[in-house]
């Protein structure tokens, strides 16, 4: 059989490189784990859209959500109380603005 990532050690048994797993060494392992994405090669990840980090566990608007507010799952930020807009950026009157606000 052929061995994709590693050699044929007995007829038909595989050894994988390291890195690698599977009857013919064709499954790429991340130990991290890739938690919104794939495993490309041993240990890298390919993030989904919107992630990113070694194991795409960080959604991207986590450092643009700005005054307090959270970054969720979805990639959008959460607002905290008195701020609007996608990344928190706009403070809500609640009283009657003045001075053309």
């Amino acid at each position: 059989s052929r061995c994709n990532n590693g050699w044929c050690s007995a007829p038909g048994v595989c050894t994988c490189y390291s890195g690698y797993t599977g009857d013919i060494c064709n499954t790429v392992i991340c130990k991290q784990g890739c938690v919104k994405g794939w495993c490309t090669s041993p240990g890298v990840c390919a993030c989904n859209t919107g992630y990113t980090g070694t194991n795409c566990s960080t959604a991207i608007c986590a450092s643009l959500c700005m005054n307090g507010g959270m970054c969720q799952p979805s990639g959008n930020c959460s607002c905290s109380a008195g701020f609007s807009g996608r990344f928190c950026e706009n403070p809500n009157c609640t009283s009657l603005c003045k001075n053309g606000g």
